[in-house]
């Protein structure tokens, strides 16, 4: 072990002067005065500290107990036993961010970050919790909210809140950002916790927030279909009612009025797909008869799908209709990141249509930058917290770029 200047020993109250679990106790205090553990690093395990101090796990338990007692560390559960301050420092212990929604242990958010660019998905969540883990005066504490949980879960969770105020709170917006989840973040926001969140399904401009611009991401994409000479187009979307949808039908209209489509053309080729929620012969099936009576209708030469997900889906329904002419778009840039053995939920039916679910080919997508997002709300919410912002509320709009793997795709009609 590395040496260190000595310090004044802090012996916490009722630890017998001698015993192993003192001695096990003194050692792990001088680590943490030394430096060695910083506020917010995670101590070794038990069975590594008992491996450490002669092999017997209860001292070492003594010992975390007696300095949990003294609160020099706290015990996470799930996670593991963290340090809360260090002995003699008299700056008080810094109230917790609650960050939410919380999809996994806290310890699995501690990873690299080429792991964590590979999740699109949670890339928002993922850089924001990671990022707050890291700063030695913030104490981060995850809220039990599970990812697209209705209204009343966030409702209670904010009331809970409003019971026991945190320093600060910061998240993806969850599904149902109802107005009565809107009143008790403004009561929050008047008890002086700092709120930042990352808009998905609704903006709010009394907040600090993130914004990814979808409207530039779909506007890109619609344009340069439009370049490679479709006429016909269909827009498949998800969750219309949410903020982002919204967002990328505004830049779908712009991009069809640049080029001299009928106002009335977005509108009538904008299709609510909804969600997966099904998997194999279940999912497909229903998709055919979606696609099949869209393609009836419209015609089309290109579809642009919800996402990276929902383009394998169709590809496969395009497949079943004969139709594998047709283009098919995808966004949020997610087909090279997934890595579930079977992330588009098709079950055995995956497996019959290699060349549309294969990672080598992938469809043009929109890069949203989640990682960015996630990890400008982080440094959002920290600057609000270190009084490095000034009053009024700030907004970080996050862009988005257009992705054309392989070669560009074939023109309509030749």
């Amino acid at each position: 072990m590395k040496k260190n200047t000595p310090r004044k020993s802090i012996r916490p109250k009722g630890a017998r002067a001698g015993s192993r679990s003192d001695a096990a106790c003194a050692s792990l205090l001088s680590d943490i005065q030394s430096g060695r553990y910083q506020v917010g690093d995670f101590l070794p395990s038990v069975r590594e500290l008992a491996l450490q101090f002669g092999g017997s796990i209860t001292p070492v338990v003594r010992a975390l107990k007696q300095l949990e007692d003294e609160g020099i560390v706290d015990r996470i559960h799930g996670s593991g036993v963290r340090v809360a301050k260090i002995p003699g420092d008299v700056r008080p212990p810094p109230g917790p961010i609650v960050a939410i929604p919380a999809m996994r242990p806290l310890q699995e958010y501690d990873v690299t970050e080429a792991r964590l660019s590979r999740h699109v998905s949670y890339a928002s969540e993922g850089w924001i919790i990671n990022r707050l883990l890291h700063q030695e005066d913030i104490r981060i504490q995850l809220s039990p909210l599970k990812y697209r949980e209705s209204d009343d879960g966030f409702v209670r969770i904010l009331e809970q809140l409003n019971g026991a105020p945190p320093n600060a709170l910061c998240f993806a917006t969850p599904p149902g950002f109802s107005d009565r989840a809107l009143m008790l973040l403004r009561r929050l926001e008047a008890r002086n916790v700092r709120v930042a969140l990352l808009v998905s399904d609704r903006d709010a401009p009394e907040f600090d927030r993130v914004v990814m611009d979808f409207a530039l991401g779909q506007y890109e994409l619609t344009k340069y279909i439009l370049s490679a000479g479709h006429k016909s187009i269909l827009r498949l979307c998800s969750l219309a009612e949410y903020d982002w949808e919204r967002r990328k039908q505004q830049g779908y209209v712009r991009a069809l009025a640049a080029a001299g489509f009928p106002p009335s053309y977005a509108r009538e080729t904008s299709l609510d797909f909804g969600v997966l929620e099904s998997s194999g012969a279940e999912v497909v099936g229903s998709a055919v008869r979606f696609v099949g009576a869209a393609i009836d209708k419209f015609a089309p030469t290109a579809i642009m799908a919800c996402d990276d997900t929902h383009a394998a889906l169709v590809r496969v329904v395009l497949r079943f209709l004969g139709r594998t002419d047709i283009l098919v778009t995808g966004y949020d840039n997610k087909w090279a990141e997934v890595d579930e053995p079977d992330p588009f939920h098709l079950g055995s039916l995956g497996g019959v249509f290699p060349a549309d679910l294969a990672k080598e080919n992938p469809p043009i997508s929109v890069e949203c930058n989640r990682a960015e997002a996630g990890v400008a709300l982080a440094k959002l919410v920290l600057d609000r917290l270190h009084g490095l912002l000034p009053e009024e509320k700030q907004k970080i709009v996050i862009g988005q770029r257009l992705i054309v793997p392989g070669p560009s795709p074939a023109t309509a009609g030749t």
